[in-house]
């Protein structure tokens, strides 16, 4: 039964991947400039199940260390797909190699934790909860649900909630001095005054030096830098801390 799931799900995407392609000979036959051609990522048909490497779905048990094996194991493999079956994920930070598809399937909720600890900081900023850096063919797919726990990173300004809106978020966080932004914490809204003093001292400080700010140090959702050939598709990314996808120096 795995074989011919796996075999299922080799197809889905060769499928996908071919509909992609005639969707874009339609865009390049209609633009009004001449476009590049764009070279869609291909993976190997191998599988990686999450659940083979330790992946609990509870909504409780911290995923990000059978992430790590599951991702790992692919990339030394040469590639393939990291399959997220239906249940709620809990994790940290997620990874990528090159030649890794995430394939989160109908039903799969992966939940980025709100415990900000989880995040190192790197840059000056809490590490984004996908993310990598000088690889290539990397993709997103799937029909699930990626959702960054955002609400426990933003601020909300009064003017942009409704009444109501703002009465039941008050109802947790702390309300800035003038009464006009709600903050998840002490800690978020401090630490805006923290990083302006800290650079203020420091033109070049380092990551540690950030560390008392991590909960105002919003991640983007997804962070890519320096990559060939990427791919996100089907998939639901919602509640993201900052921007959703910021790729960064990235081709195709």
């Amino acid at each position: 039964m795995k074989f011919l799931s796996s075999i299922a799900l080799a197809f889905f995407v060769f499928s996908s991947v071919a509909a992609q392609q005639n969707d874009l000979q339609f865009y390049y036959s209609q633009a009004p400039f001449k476009m590049p051609l764009v070279t869609l990522p291909t993976f190997s048909s191998k599988t990686f199940n999450i659940k083979d490497y330790g992946g609990i779905n509870d909504g409780q048990t911290l995923n990000t260390i059978a992430f790590a094996k599951a991702i790992t194991a692919c990339s030394a493999a040469g590639g393939g797909m990291v399959v997220v079956p239906s249940g709620l994920w809990l994790t940290g930070p997620i990874e990528f190699k090159s030649n890794i598809n995430l394939v989160v399937e109908r039903g799969a909720l992966i939940q980025f934790t709100t415990d900000h600890t989880q995040y190192p900081i790197v840059k000056g900023a809490a590490a984004s909860p996908i993310y990598g850096a000088d690889l290539k063919n990397i993709a997103i797919t799937g029909e699930g649900i990626i959702d960054g726990a955002g609400d426990s990173w933003r601020p909300l300004k009064k003017d942009k909630a409704t009444e109501r809106q703002w009465k039941e978020i008050t109802a947790t966080g702390i309300i800035s001095k003038d009464g006009k932004i709600w903050w998840p914490s002490k800690a978020a809204m401090d630490g805006e005054e923290f990083v302006k003093q800290l650079k203020a001292k420091d033109a070049k400080p380092n990551d540690v030096d950030f560390l008392p700010a991590r909960d105002f140090l919003r991640p983007y959702m997804v962070m890519f830098s320096k990559c060939d050939n990427l791919l996100i598709e089907g998939v639901t990314i919602r509640n993201s801390p900052k921007f959703i996808f910021y790729p960064s120096k990235c081709t195709n």
